[in-house]
């Protein structure tokens, strides 16, 4: 545990047995705030850092603490392989520690032009050991955007780099158990190639418009310039749930959805063009299109027979609400 004294700028490191609910022993006249600290899985080691300080190493077992420091105020970033036997850190330190092999980031990135002034941002191992990512800022003459993030993975202990994800985003990284992807902010990635594998709850960027069924137990939504979302399982809307269908090249500019009572019929408007309806078989969706207008927003009754739209165009059409005709046989 780690505790900062305002009055006099510096934190105090205690080590506590919990089996005894006692306090062991502690580390004092540590200058400024400590805001991460890590150990290794056998207890031996502790790291630390914080902003504007510097980074240090302790020997939990000796209890001694006169190991490296580093007062480059680089916001250092740090993180021991599961066996202990590696720390992974940005800190410019050439400072060592008996046993353990300490590597900087950009040994792994020294061959690739990319990464020439670029700074460590994420470094996490799978629980496993046998991965690495590290996200990377990397300067972006190109774009003009400023700063992106890339993600590279690395096979663990050989450092063979298996894939490096462009313009990945700065989210902090969790690994799944099983050794088969990684999450990333609202993204699920495959540890094989890193394509992205599933969006999670809460991703339906630039959400346009949704339609619940009249059970509650499903959710269509549809997406500006992108895809129609329904949730995978009835009556779930968390975790992995959600499925997208892209049809007819995709990335249209939708105005609207609907979805029937039971959840497997689902009607989309495209502004300016087609509506487009879909019936589920339990195995895939079959869509078809009807009618092409300025359509701006739809409706589906319970039993899905029949449907309701708005035309807004300024047209000899627009400004009428429409309705199917034949029950729905087509």
């Amino acid at each position: 545990a780690a505790g900062y004294d305002e009055s006099s700028g510096s934190s105090k490191l205690e080590k506590w047995n919990l089996d005894k609910s006692e306090r062991v022993t502690f580390f004092s006249g540590y200058y400024g705030k400590i805001t991460d600290m890590q150990s290794d899985t056998a207890g031996k080691y502790l790291i630390t850092d914080g902003p504007g300080i510097y980074m240090g190493a302790y020997d939990l077992e000796k209890m001694k603490s006169d190991y490296f420091k580093d007062t480059s105020g680089n916001g250092i970033i740090t993180c021991f392989s599961p066996d202990g036997k590696t720390i992974l850190t940005n800190s410019p330190s050439k400072e060592t520690l008996p046993g353990v092999n300490i590597i900087n980031f950009s040994e792994f990135l020294k061959n690739n032009s990319r990464y020439e002034n670029s700074s460590l941002q994420v470094a996490k191992f799978s629980r496993d050991g046998k991965y690495l990512l590290l996200t990377v800022e990397v300067v972006d003459s190109d774009d003009n955007e400023g700063y992106i993030y890339d993600d590279v993975l690395i096979r663990w202990p050989d450092q063979k780099i298996i894939f490096t994800n462009l313009k990945a985003g700065k989210a902090d990284v969790e690994f799944v158990p099983g050794g088969q992807y990684y999450i990333k902010g609202l993204k699920k990635f495959s540890l094989a190639d890193g394509r992205p594998t599933e969006e999670l709850e809460g991703s339906l960027w630039n959400l346009l418009d949704l339609a619940v069924s009249n059970d509650g137990k499903y959710i269509a939504a549809c997406v500006m310039d992108g895809q129609v979302y329904r949730n995978r399982t009835a009556g779930i809307f968390t975790g992995i749930s959600w499925f997208a269908e892209s049809f007819d090249g995709g990335n249209k500019s939708w105005s609207g959805v609907a979805i029937n009572g039971t959840g497997n019929e689902i009607f989309a408007a495209m502004n300016g063009g087609d509506i487009w309806c879909a019936n589920y078989n339990e195995t895939s969706w079959n869509w078809s299109s009807q009618n092409t207008r300025t359509w701006t927003g739809i409706a589906c009754s319970a039993n899905g027979q029949y449907i309701a739209a708005c035309d807004g165009g300024a047209g000899v059409h627009g400004g009428y609400i429409y309705i199917s005709k034949d029950g729905g046989v087509n």
